[in-house]
């Protein structure tokens, strides 16, 4: 196993004055007497000596982090061998400012345990106990215990410097035998002693873990607010102005914690069944018993037991959290559990206020009702005891945009990035200080410990984002598998990404071999449903990374999470320096000749929040792809539609799918008169991908999930006929003009030409574009150009031209100037010019113009005859049989031009009277 010391000379560096997010130190007792009885017993074989160090004298910020502990000892001359002592150290937040009597001491918990390992020395001086377990320090008074269980006696040689204190400041546990064990304090046998004198200590504490804010420090306590327990139903409303709690607009309210006390008359332990609301209020105070706030459904932030078995502060857990947003806060407990506590053996420390900012609902049989307190008719009062409280928040951090760099000196940006555990809390840390982000990482109790470090990034509609930083490690790796490593991630805030599930063993990729560094690398850029390893370069130390498509104009989260092995060892972590995000977009590579109006169906964005045509047909022209119109209202999503005759149709995709023809209007760009075509339910089962239409016979075809090809006759769209296999996976498909059919290859974007008879697939080239999401394509009639709307990825869709002779695709742009717009069922409605690029020299049209009757012969087969306005809109359509004329009334026609199709001759038409 390697064993590093970073860590420690890490620590060493922090001497003097650093940055305002560095290592800080405060010294308590500056006395220059020694004793033998603090902060160990030397005398004894064993000892747990327990000392307060008061609020007043340690004066440093609630919230901070208390990284290491220093006493300074004494090696007088008589001393042989070295003082080295086994100890294990606990620190415990507390109210508690006195020790009274023999029985008169506080219990340390395991949780509070933040110290296992040697305590030693050979030579007069500060020793500093380096923590394992960091330490977050939520106010009020310290109490630093020693547990001594070395077995072993040092004797007088071997002092500590301590100074006088005027309370008793010390309670000391002692024996040569009977060893303490703070799971079995109440039943020991040993010495005990309070007394007056106290150790010297340096304590040396960094920025917050949290950002608690606090009201409220009295010590009264009374059993009315922030419930009444006197009553078996209350509901009790506490004001907190703004002024009081100094808490960011915007910033996201975790927890809250009342400071609960238990008098020593109760028999029973507090357990209530609670509802608490929290309100944004511009309200300062209360002034008469119709003087209330009414919470209502959607102000609930809690609903579970409130309960506690010893003094101290309880804290409540907001799952969904509570946004602040720059006012006073009223924060309501609704106490329905239905029978009354010991008679004032229950209580929470209050504090009076100047105005009047309590109002309280109580009553033994009537339990308000937020949905009727102005008709409740139980007792009601306000006054100026409020409850104590303290609140866990997170600021609303704002997004960094891109070129980003940090090098850990500005306090304003270091505020920006939270730190947090996310398992075994309170094992390690990230912490920031004199330039670098680092961790200790140091695992004593042999449990996998996991803590990140994030920074959100806004990262707009980038191609490509690069990512360096400085880094050092130090861990382990064991021979059996275990090991510590680095894991950094690139994911969305907005999606339900879990690092302690991301980060399995089986996505760890090594970054060079084990003789040149012993630790491996993990960077994952992407959602927890699509990871993938990203190939990382590292130069002199600094590490980079250069990731397609990542998650454009979403906010994202740069993640660094370090996480140590189930085995623990002494390997001391991690530091990070100079991050660099920087972001490429690559230029569009073509411009459409295309000047026809386009539609398609938006079926969704992954970009947030969502434009609100999604949903809906849009419209959009290729050369001004940012600017679309919504072409109806929201309808039911589909994964395919073609124009045809004047139509649209489109087949819904949900668990209903169904053939829908409509109308269109190229005009206004509406869709309107939506008929559902009943077609056999075993077509309607096969999740058709794509469909066209082919101009040449005037017939549509389906490509589906089954991998066949389909055709549909628009004179009898219930049925079809299958036209055969495809060869290949085609996610999506068009027709030109001409009747010639090509595809897109799932995955691979190759391009593919499509035999209509039988499926058969031709390959033509490979556009260099993968086609994973669902697709869609259309020829434009009048320049021949394909155009695809492509989705490779959940944060990427493009709109491609593609070269039907090669298949090399070249981007167009976003639609909608979104990029992440899913746009099916792609297609254009021919303009008049595409349709007369049709002609066949034996069709005779008479006269022309024409006023009532229309004579159209030279059909060499039996034919359907279309006739199209000037905006391509199908407005008369009839039957003509080989060899004979065909006689058609235009009466019923306006005067202009129009446009007459049978088969693949066109003729311009013209309507006079």
């Amino acid at each position: 196993m390697m064993k590093k010391t970073f860590f420690v000379c890490l620590l060493a560096a922090f001497a003097g004055i650093g940055t305002a997010a560095a290592q800080k130190t405060v010294t308590i007792g500056t006395g220059t007497d020694s004793i033998v009885t603090a902060p160990i017993n030397t005398l004894y074989k064993y000892s747990l000596v327990e000392q307060l160090y008061l609020a007043s004298e340690l004066n440093i910020p609630v919230g901070t982090v208390i990284t290491s502990l220093s006493f300074y000892h004494v090696r007088r001359s008589q001393a042989t061998g070295s003082f080295d002592h086994d100890v294990e150290v606990y620190l415990k937040n507390t109210e508690k400012s006195v020790f009274n009597g023999s029985s008169d001491y506080l219990t340390p918990l395991a949780c509070e345990k933040v110290y296992s390992g040697k305590f030693s020395a050979t030579a007069s001086g500060w020793i500093t106990l380096q923590l394992a377990t960091p330490f977050v320090y939520t106010g009020g008074n310290l109490m630093v215990a020693i547990d001594d269980n070395t077995g072993s006696i040092s004797g007088n040689a071997f002092l500590f410097r301590s100074h006088t204190t005027t309370f008793q400041s010390r309670f000391s546990f002692y024996n040569n035998d009977d060893n303490p064990n703070v799971d079995s304090l109440s039943s020991y046998t040993g010495y005990t002693t309070t007394g007056t004198t106290r150790a010297n200590i340096r304590i040396s504490y960094t920025g917050c873990l949290n950002n608690p804010a606090a009201v409220g420090g009295g010590t009264d306590s009374n059993v009315t607010t922030p419930m009444n327990m006197v009553y078996k139903y209350s509901l009790v409303e506490n004001l907190y102005l703004g002024s009081e709690l100094n808490i960011p607009n915007g910033a996201t309210i975790k927890s809250l914690s009342f400071y609960y006390v238990r008098t020593k008359n109760a028999t029973t332990n507090m357990s209530r069944n609670v509802v608490i609301y929290m309100k944004n209020t511009t309200k300062t105070s209360f002034s008469s018993n119709t003087d209330y706030i009414t919470p209502t459904s959607s102000d609930q932030v809690y609903s579970g037991t409130l309960s506690a078995s010893a003094s101290g502060w309880i804290t409540i857990d907001l799952s969904q959290g509570f946004t602040y947003t720059g006012d006073n806060i009223m924060i309501a407990v609704d106490d329905n559990t239905g029978s009354v506590s010991d008679d004032f053996c229950h209580r929470f420390r209050t504090h009076n206020t100047a105005n009047s900012m309590r109002f309280s609902f109580y009553n033994d049989t009537h339990n308000p009702d937020i949905s009727s307190l102005d008709s409740y008719s139980g007792s009601k009062t306000f006054g100026t005891s409020r409850a104590n409280v303290r609140l866990s928040y997170t600021p609303n951090y704002a997004a960094a945009a891109l070129p980003y760099s940090c090098d850990f000196t500005s306090s304003t940006e270091n505020g920006n990035w939270v730190l947090k555990n996310i398992l075994d809390d309170g094992l390690a840390a990230w912490h920031i200080g004199e330039g670098m982000l680092f961790t200790n990482g140091y695992n004593p109790s042999g449990k996998m410990t996991t803590v990140l470090a994030e920074r959100t990034l806004k990262t707009k509609y980038y191609d490509s984002i690069t990512v360096s930083f400085d880094c050092h490690l130090n861990g382990e790796r064991l021979s059996n598998g275990n090991y510590d490593y680095l894991a950094v991630f690139f994911v969305p805030t907005d999606e339900n990404w879990n690092a302690s599930v991301d980060i399995s063993s089986t996505n760890i990729s090594w970054l060079g071999s084990s003789s040149d560094y012993d630790l491996p690398y993990m960077l994952h850029f992407g959602n927890s449903a699509n990871l993938h390893n990203t190939k990382l370069t590292k130069v002199n130390g600094r590490l980079t990374v250069t990731l397609a498509n990542p998650n454009p104009d979403r906010n994202c989260k740069l993640v660094f999470v370090w996480r140590n092995d189930e085995f623990g060892g002494s390997g001391e972590g991690a530091s990070i320096k100079n991050i660099s995000v920087t972001g490429k977009i690559n230029p569009m590579e073509y411009t459409p000749q295309s000047t026809a109006q386009w539609y398609g169906f938006a079926a969704s964005t992954y970009i947030s929040p969502s434009p609100s045509w999604i949903g809906k047909f849009i419209s959009f022209t290729m050369d001004d792809l940012e600017h679309v119109s919504a072409a109806s209202e929201e309808v039911d999503e589909n994964f395919a539609s073609t124009y045809a005759e004047g139509y649209v149709w489109y087949i819904t995709s949900g668990e209903t799918r169904n053939l829908i023809r409509a109308q269109l209007d190229p005009n206004t760009h509406t869709i309107s008169g939506r008929v559902t075509i009943q077609m056999s339910s075993d077509m309607l089962s096969r999740n058709v991908k794509s469909m066209s239409y082919n101009p040449v016979d005037m017939k549509m075809y389906f490509v589906a999930g089954d991998y066949k090809l389909y055709r549909v006759d628009l004179s009898d769209p219930e049925h079809y006929t299958v036209m055969g296999t495809m060869t290949d996976t085609l996610q999506t498909f068009a027709i030109d003009k001409d009747g010639e059919a090509y595809g897109i290859v799932f995955r691979t974007g190759d391009l593919v030409k499509v035999n209509l008879n039988n499926g058969a697939t031709t390959f033509i080239g490979s556009t260099g574009i993968s086609a994973n999401y669902v697709q869609s394509m259309a020829f434009d009639y009048n320049t021949g150009e394909l155009f695809w709307a492509q989705c490779a990825s959940e944060n990427r869709e493009y709109m491609y031209c593609v070269n039907p002779a090669t298949g090399e695709a070249k981007k167009v742009g976003f639609v909608g100037g979104i990029p992440g717009t899913e746009v099916t069922g792609l297609f254009m409605v021919p303009s008049a010019d595409g349709i007369t690029d049709a002609k066949e020299n034996n069709l005779e049209v008479y006269p022309n113009p024409v006023a009532d009757v229309l004579n159209v012969k030279g059909f060499s087969e039996n034919a359907t005859i279309l006739v199209y306005d000037a905006t391509g809109r199908l407005v008369l359509r009839t039957a003509a049989s080989k060899g004979e004329t065909a006689h058609i009334s235009t009466a019923a026609l306006a005067e202009g031009v129009y446009y007459l199709k049978a088969g693949s001759a066109v003729r311009k038409l013209i309507i006079a009277r």
